[in-house]
């Protein structure tokens, strides 16, 4: 007697994105993987959009951007580099000026990036060596790696620093932190303090009873303050290191116990861009992956390293070997890691949610809501402007007729890309069917929320083996409001007009077609028709702004063998044979297999 049909389903995405377990072990909440799709409340959505700042930037070696508001302005200024020179603009009611190229700055135009950071200058010194107290003016000091002299602008002088005996300014080097009233750079191996409260003065470097400089086992890779503001952390590829930078008096640093402290030995940085503050901790990329500063002081102390990108093992497999590019930004309860798979720039960003499964009482867990595509950031930027923060992405965009165009992106906007509609999509975990049975899916019953303007969408499922086939393929038309309609043209005074709210629709998939053989990429790893299977996962492509709600999956289960059966030997030799990423089946020969001629069943079929 043939089993009664059931379905399975979900309606709670709280448990994230994990590509790194067995994807029908997932717990009832997860998913296999999405795209361009952010995870808040359980519900999955298209994500917030991209708005660019236009005019684009010129062409050439796009190296970093930063935004910088100098003292006593009333704007805050996005700072962009090309091949070596140096770029500004700032936002008014006309919108985004023209970008101006500060004069006196040219570093070398092939470095592969331009570091920033700011610094507070409160003394000058006066012709004595005595220092007297000025208003505190914010300086940007920048650093090309070590090829050029160092630079500095503070809204309105820009120009390179002279490291040279008689005037002491910062010198040449790497990654920067302002620290303790200090600008530390790193220049190789050396780590370099600044004069206290004067980030472009390095006069006391050259006392040692003043402290000198300080020298690590390898390169430094980066550097920066730790969450408590006081403390400075400092990698090679191979260390991380805790330097006291919090102590002010310069005298005691010679006399303080670790006042260099080696705390992480083995787990290093690979990518100053990486290194960023998040949920109240730090976080790089380290030569073993994604990690943050308590666990892999964990490590140090049980030998076990909890890196937190496993559950993006799928992306993190495809990595370039070249990782040192690899940057990461924050933006409220979002944490976006740009990496770079399956492309030698990040054409993938990860994205942490800390409200995910957001309660008043307490935090839930952070979890990955799966990656963003559309843009290859190669540098994050936050700012304050006018009162509220804003984040920027630089980008060495694809353009249709070939070759890249160097853009600046504001992050998180209306759920649309410079207005066009974003694609996006989530895999299922895949369902087993109940008491071990094969079965055959059916259908699917969609629940689709805060659907805008024109939206499609496509469904799919797949067994354990075989690519993804459509069940069905439809748009939806949910008009944005009556301020874009005829018939709401025009309105009187004493009119009072009501704003439209997002819809809804419950949609379901078209019926399998159990009469019709499927399997027709699937012919290396199965013989069996592929829509019967023990699990079975599903695909929804979004095209437009929506968010799924949950879905209910119709499985009709069909019963086992009743008895043992010989699997025919794979004989050798036997010729080459493949299974793409997507499932599809390859052979080294245009010969196909006995038992598709038998079943009748060939390529083009469905």
């Amino acid at each position: 007697m043939q089993p009664q049909a059931n379905f399975v389903g979900q309606n709670d995405f709280r448990g994230g994105c994990n590509t790194g377990d067995m994807p029908f072990r997932l717990a009832l909440d997860q998913y296999q993987w999405a795209e361009n799709m952010v995870n808040r409340g359980g519900i999955m959505q298209t994500r917030m959009g991209l708005e660019p700042v236009t005019p684009d930037l010129p062409d050439g070696n796009l190296q970093g951007i930063t935004t910088f508001r100098p003292t006593g302005s009333n704007y805050t200024l996005l700072v962009a580099a090309v091949s070596g020179k140096i770029y500004t603009t700032k936002q008014t009611n006309g919108g985004w000026e023209s970008w101006f190229e500060l004069p006196a700055i040219q570093f070398y135009p092939n470095a592969s990036r331009i570091l920033w950071c700011v610094g507070t200058k409160s003394v000058t010194r006066n012709p004595d060596g005595s220092l007297s107290r000025i208003p505190a003016i914010r300086i940007l000091l920048m650093q090309d790696g070590g090829f050029t002299k160092a630079a500095m602008f503070d809204g309105s002088v820009s120009r390179h620093l002279s490291p040279n005996a008689a005037r002491r300014e910062t010198p040449l080097g790497g990654p920067m932190a302002w620290v303790g009233d200090r600008l530390w750079v790193c220049k190789d191996q050396e780590l370099i303090a600044s004069d206290i409260g004067d980030p472009i003065s390095f006069y006391e470097n050259v006392s040692i009873s003043s402290g000198g400089s300080f020298f690590f086992p390898d390169t430094i890779t980066a550097i920066a303050a730790n969450t408590d503001l006081k403390n400075l952390l400092v990698w090679t590829a191979n260390s991380t290191h805790v330097v006291l930078a919090g102590i002010r008096d310069r005298t005691l640093w010679t006399t303080t116990t670790d006042f260099v402290n080696e705390i992480l030995p083995g787990i290093g940085c690979l990518a100053p861009r990486s290194v960023t503050v998040q949920y109240g901790l730090i976080w790089w990329w380290s030569n073993h992956g994604w990690v943050n500063l308590n666990t892999a002081l964990s490590a140090f102390r049980n030998s076990t390293i909890a890196f937190q990108d496993r559950p993006m093992a799928r992306s993190k497999g495809n990595l370039s070997p070249l990782v040192d590019g690899i940057a990461a930004g924050r933006f409220e309860n979002y944490m976006m890691v740009s990496v770079p798979s399956g492309d030698s720039e990040n054409a993938h960003t990860w994205v942490m949610d800390q409200s995910v499964g957001y309660v008043l009482e307490g935090q839930d867990a952070a979890r990955w809501n799966g990656i963003w595509t559309g843009i290859r950031p190669l540098e994050w930027a936050t700012g304050i402007f006018d009162t509220s923060e804003r984040i920027f992405v630089a980008s060495r965009d694809y353009v249709t007729s070939g070759g890249t165009r160097n853009r600046i992106w504001e992050a998180f906007q209306d759920r649309n890309d410079a207005g066009n509609r974003i694609g996006c999509q989530v895999e299922t975990r895949q369902w087993t069917i109940p008491g071990a049975l094969k079965g055959k899916p059916q259908y699917v019953e969609l629940a689709l929320s805060e659907l805008q303007g024109e939206v499609r969408v496509r469904m799919y499922w797949r067994g354990t083996r075989g690519t993804y086939k459509q069940f069905s393929d439809q748009t939806i038309t949910a008009s944005v409001g009556p301020f874009n309609t005829l018939q709401w043209a025009s309105f009187t005074a004493d009119e009072e007009l009501e704003g439209t709210r997002n819809q809804s629709r419950f949609y379901n998939s078209a019926q399998v077609d159990d009469t019709k053989p499927t399997n027709v990429t699937g012919f290396v790893e199965n013989k069996d028709n592929d829509n019967e299977d023990r699990a079975f996962s599903l695909l929804f492509v979004i095209n437009g702004q929506a968010a799924i709600v949950g879905y209910k999956f119709f499985i009709n289960p069909i019963s086992d063998i009743p008895s043992g059966q010989v699997v025919p030997q794979e004989t050798y030799p036997l010729p080459e044979r493949f299974v793409t990423q997507q499932g599809e089946s390859i052979y080294n020969d245009a010969t196909m297999p006995a038992y598709l001629d038998r079943r009748g069943c060939k390529p083009g079929d469905i």
